[in-house]
């Protein structure tokens, strides 16, 4: 760095996703305009080269999300109405599935979530999308100039929010918003990053969760439908491939799992598949030069899900392909009890996920076991949406979330469940203090033959007899 002419203090390294290098992800920044005051101070110490773009980026092509709510114009007038109720004269749209989801499109520029590199600005009366032109289409461009959306260079977004932040951004028609600069500027700490908020004024800013990442939760009766299509055809797939595997694995035998063509997007994560003491490894990414072979003494866990344009899947299931061993059966029976507490679970509105985590830990903390994870997480309609930080948002009917409790023995084997739950309003017979309550619906997976699986399936494929089973379901 000192041969570096002028010399550099400090090289900070961006993130794979070079979109939101800047952000600073640690513990101590709580997004506060008082720490971000620090962390000007501190740069303001050094010579920074600040690179706008990957010299290695592809070019690759945006497109319009077909299935989707009532469209731009509608998602628009719904943000807008929630910048008035805030006293706020725009925002600053950062986080890269925000907006996919409010402008109705996606891509292929990240990974295993169809997003692209781009940000939004939106004010009381203008809409600007930032984004490397060159990826367009001509229906994309029209689509958005439909909607009242002015498309913008990517590079442009950084000097175009000091513009923003001074009240002069305006669009192409130099129609003035009028919205004066006693208002504030709308900014989410959790994506916005420093070279942004360093363009504004501090006592300007209302710092808090974009209203984006509750409404792009909530699923319409379209969302709902195309997810509940999707998770149906995958459990049909996955049942028939693992009973494929019980059945004939004395020949080792390993189907191919090939996704649908059908609005298939690729991919929602790279696919989990684990045999042995290779389960133990939550997050385990098999390699072909080592990883192991399937063991019919050995336990198999496998998770995988895939992006299509009507709905994304998380599937998660674990199966014995011998005799499993008493102590693999307790530790199963526990896992599963757990999973079924928490999707059986009533609730009062208003209550978080993260609070019921404990109905899906009694039956495995009853034999003084445990899990190193999260029980679930939300489902996107493009994405799996849920944030860390959505931890503390209250569940609300028509959300989507996962039920995956586990179990991870170091060096022996790993077990994990998950099903897709549907949040709804429950049916109590009574309904204390008018506080209402709330429950959840399984998107059922599907056996070989297109009819919902059971309970009692799930115990026969980790090697449970009939007597155990029903053993069991009486004590669940």
């Amino acid at each position: 760095m000192a041969s570096h002419c002028p010399p550099l203090d400090v090289l900070v390294v961006p993130s794979e996703d070079y979109h939101q290098s800047e952000h600073h992800n640690s513990s101590a920044i709580n997004g506060s305009s008082c720490e971000w005051e620090k962390i000007r101070q501190w740069m303001s110490r050094y010579t920074i080269i600040y690179q706008k773009s990957h010299p290695l980026a592809l070019i690759r092509g945006v497109f319009r999300w077909t299935w989707h709510r009532s469209g731009s114009f509608c998602l628009l007038k719904d943000l807008r109405e929630k910048l008035a109720q805030e006293k706020s004269r725009g925002i600053m749209i950062t986080a890269l599935d925000e907006v996919a989801w409010l402008y109705n499109i996606h891509g292929n520029d990240v990974s295993y979530c169809p997003v692209v590199h781009t940000f939004a600005i939106v004010t009381l009366t203008s809409a600007f999308f930032y984004v490397d032109r060159m990826k367009l289409t001509l229906a994309v461009s029209s689509y958005m100039k439909e909607n009242g959306i002015e498309t913008r260079e990517y590079d442009d977004v950084i000097s175009e929010v000091g513009l923003h932040a001074s009240d002069k951004l305006t669009p192409s028609s130099n129609a003035q918003d009028g919205n004066g600069n006693d208002q504030l500027i709308w900014v989410d700490p959790g994506s916005c990053c420093f070279a942004f908020y360093s363009k504004l004024k501090a006592e300007k800013v209302l710092l808090q969760q974009s209203p984006l990442a509750l409404a792009k939760a909530l699923k319409n009766d379209v969302e709902m439908d195309g997810l509940k299509r999707r998770i149906f055809v995958m459990g049909q797939r996955l049942c028939s491939i693992l009973h494929g595997w019980i059945n004939r694995c004395k020949n080792y035998m390993v189907l191919q799992f090939q996704a649908s063509k059908e609005h298939f997007r690729g991919l929602s994560f790279p696919t989990i598949s684990l045999v042995g003491p290779n389960g133990a490894i939550i997050h385990y990414s098999p390699d072909t030069e080592s990883c192991a072979e399937l063991d019919p003494d050995s336990i198999y866990l496998f998770d995988s899900g895939a992006q299509y344009l009507d709905g994304t899947t998380d599937i998660t299931r674990t199966v014995h392909f011998g005799n499993p061993t008493s102590h693999e059966k307790l530790c199963y029976t526990a896992v599963l009890k757990g999973h079924i507490a928490l999707g059986n679970a009533t609730f009062l509105v208003g209550t978080n996920e993260f609070s019921l985590d404990i109905l899906a830990q009694l039956p495995l903390w009853k034999y003084g076991l445990d899990y190193r994870h999260g029980t679930g997480h939300g489902i996107g309609t493009t994405t799996i949406s849920f944030r860390p930080s959505a931890r503390s948002v209250p569940s609300q009917a028509s959300m989507t979330v996962t039920d995956e409790p586990g179990y991870y023995e170091d060096e022996n084997f790993g077990l994990r469940l998950e099903n897709v739950l549907i949040i709804k309003d429950a049916n109590t017979e009574f309904n204390f203090g008018g506080k209402g309550f709330q429950g959840r619906a399984l998107i059922f997976t599907v056996d070989d033959q297109g009819k919902p699986t059971e309970i009692e399936d799930e115990f026969v494929a980790i090697g449970f007899d009939e007597n155990e089973v029903m053993d069991i379901m009486n004590l669940t």
